[in-house]
């Protein structure tokens, strides 16, 4: 017996030792310019860097490596480096005793193989040192091997977007009135400012900014410049790396692709006029919550992993076999760089929801609703509800696209208005998500909007001035709107009229209390006691809450389909829609029809809102000769026909009653 505990003792710990065995993780660190604006201690970063590993000769390149555990005795070394090199790897930092960057300069063309070692531990990355070409330089040129049909022309693309031209443009005086010699650093092809990067850079060639910008300018200055010119625009070794090692070969890093945001940073990440990563850091895309589970399946990867999302559009957007490796929705996951097809060369200007409804308003905003969309056709789903009872029951998270158009919800044939968000806004989610944020008393924008995509800056202010154009002063916080329906802002009957959002969260709670759920905030669609009502409420519960939005996306629509649930739910109104799909505003009583008739007539009634109803046939001496409804009603409108083929002809009265109102009305029955 003790030896038995002694093994399984001895099990356990190995099991916990393996569970929580040190790891480590060996990178490149990117490093913009906003950056190094901030490294103002250390002063250890100097240069920017996109984080390639197929560099400049003379590049300064970071690394970083990290521990989930602590660093005892960190060792880096250079196993592999080009003969008569003297590189060395002795520029460190430490941020905390878990955290370590590297800086080094690679000082010959050629291939650098970098080990860090730790405890036993150890990673590896290898690097490619070269010369720039140019994109027409060369013996074999990038033109040469890529512009053809194999690689969809890629060159001829990326010459209709703004990499190519914009240079030209600001040379020619129709960019900005700022452009200036300090934007050649971006606006062209590797400029390096480190005086050990002479590799055949932009800068490394005889060169004069012009005085005076104005058409022909650039011209002029490929005729007296034509090294440097030939380094001019953004060509693909800036995003590339340098590709004098290349000329086909793709072993070694001699040419890399990347989606990582830092390749985009070190130039659109100035911290100033130029600040779209600053703001894309504090985006739930760069955090990716969800890129290290969802990202690494096949079903999940179009939506939660920015290679998959890339890979997914360039295969004719079919669902994925395999998943690529995952990493964060970065730049180039939305924005194609080689192409400018689209507006701001999105990737995708479309969207159609699983239901199959296709997106026809909203501009660039349906790229957003292609993803932030139900995955489940909500009508089929539910009417199947006995094959897809589970804990995650409902619509895929951040249904955004389907509440944002008023569809996939189910309405049991009645008509749920919307509000004219979609229609009103050019482009749709882009409209408020990356409009202009707030700005501090300093006069510098706040983390809110752009490419942020947060409707409140980091301290929870609201971004209320997108909302100002449209609906004027709307307070200091979104909950601050109220939505008024026939003069009635009170939409969850409590008494008070509150904010939109309040009243969405009040409308929720109730029907929360009306499904069943598990008393901590979870609807609980789990067995086959629900019945299928109580699925298809459950379906419009979770697409409002899940849309996150509070009702603020489509307020109408948010909540009438609350409200239409609950009434369904309490069978105050009918889970089978009048014919017209509309509940009635007020009752009625309408003319039979035909009138005159024989034998069979039509009459037709409504009521708003459920009541005991009761529709008798009277002849003209008062006597009931029939009595077509007897029972409780729900709100709606119905149709009851009444075959007289018994009765002889003269005049009937037909009398309706109900809880709050009586009206008679006369008919002719002719034979």
């Amino acid at each position: 017996m003790l030896k038995r505990l002694t093994i399984l003792l001895g099990a356990m710990v190995l099991m916990c030792s393996l569970t929580s065995a040190q790891t480590l993780r060996l990178d490149t660190y990117g490093v913009s310019p906003r950056l190094i604006s901030f490294d103002l201690v250390d002063d250890f970063f100097e240069y920017p860097y996109n984080g390639l590993t197929s560099v400049g000769v003379g590049t300064m390149v970071y690394l970083k490596v990290t521990t989930t555990g602590t660093f005892t005795n960190p060792v880096w070394t250079m196993p592999v480096a080009p003969s008569g090199s003297n590189t060395v790897l002795t520029q460190t930092l430490a941020e905390g005793d878990n955290v370590i960057y590297l800086k080094f300069t690679p000082d010959k063309s050629g291939r650098y193989v970098i080990e860090f070692g730790d405890q036993g531990l150890t990673a590896d990355i290898t690097f490619n040192a070269a010369m720039y070409l140019g994109v027409n330089g060369g013996s074999v040129t990038c033109m040469n091997c890529h512009n053809n049909s194999l690689y969809g022309f890629i060159g001829d693309k990326w010459q209709q977007t703004g990499h190519y031209s914009d240079t030209e443009r600001g040379f020619n005086g129709e960019l900005s009135s700022h452009f200036r010699e300090s934007c050649l650093a971006c606006h062209s092809t590797g400029y390096d400012a480190n005086p050990t990067a002479v590799n055949g850079g932009f800068d490394d060639y005889p060169f004069e900014f012009p005085a005076q910008l104005g058409p022909g300018v650039w011209d002029q200055l490929v005729q007296q410049y034509p090294e440097a010119m030939a380094m001019g625009r953004i060509q693909c070794e800036s995003c590339h790396g340098p590709g004098g090692n290349h000329y086909g070969q793709t072993g070694n890093n001699a040419m890399v692709t990347t989606l990582d945001a830092e390749n985009c940073a070190w130039c659109h990440d100035q911290g100033t006029h130029h600040n779209f990563p600053a703001q894309w850091d504090f985006s739930v895309h760069a955090k990716g919550p969800n890129v290290g589970y969802a990202g690494g399946r096949a079903g999940c990867a179009n939506c939660h992993s920015g290679s998959g999302f890339v890979e997914w559009v360039k295969g004719g957007q079919q669902p994925l076999t395999a998943a690529p490796p995952a990493i964060p929705i970065t730049c180039a996951t939305c924005h194609d760089p080689h192409d400018a097809s689209n507006h701001a060369q999105l990737r995708l200007v479309s969207a159609t929801l699983t239901n199959g409804y296709e997106v026809t308003l909203g501009n660039e905003g349906r790229l957003c609703i292609t993803c932030h969309k139900a995955r489940r056709d909500g009508v089929d789903y539910t009417n199947n509800y006995l094959r897809n009872l589970s804990s995650h029951f409902g619509p895929h998270y951040s249904a955004q696209g389907d509440v944002l158009t008023g569809q996939n919800a189910v309405t049991w044939g009645y008509n749920v208005p919307t509000s004219p968000h979609l229609q009103a806004i050019e482009n749709a989610c882009v409209g408020c998500h990356m409009g202009e944020g707030p700005v501090d008393e300093a006069g510098n924008f706040e983390l809110a909007g752009g490419h942020t995509f947060n409707m409140r800056t980091e301290d929870g202010v609201a971004n209320v001035g997108v909302c100002e154009p449209c609906h004027g002063d709307v307070g200091e916080d979104f909950n601050e709107k109220k939505l008024y329906i026939n003069g009635i802002a009170d939409h969850d009957g409590d008494g008070v009229d509150e904010g939109l959002q309040e009243e969405v969260h009040g409308l929720l709670e109730t029907l929360y209390d009306l499904l069943p759920n598990d008393g901590a905030g979870h609807v609980t669609i789990t067995d086959s006691s629900v019945t299928k009502v109580q699925a298809q409420a459950a379906w419009n519960y979770l697409l409002i809450e899940e849309d996150r939005s509070a009702g603020m996306h489509n307020p109408e629509f948010a909540v009438e389909l609350l409200k239409l649930s609950i009434g369904v739910l309490k069978g105050t109104i009918s889970d089978v829609a009048p014919e017209d799909g509309q509940i009635p505003v007020e009752f009625n009583l309408a003319q039979n029809y035909p009138n005159p008739f024989n034998p069979s007539t039509t009459i037709k009634f409504s009521i708003p809102k459920a009541s005991e109803v009761s529709l008798t046939i009277y002849d003209a001496l008062g006597r009931e000769v029939a009595k077509l409804v007897d029972e409780q009603k729900a709100a709606g409108t119905y149709s009851v026909d009444w075959n007289a083929s018994n009765n002889a002809s003269g005049i009937y009265f037909y009398r309706i009653t109900t809880n709050e109102h009586v009206q008679v009305k006369k008919m002719v029955l002719v034979k």
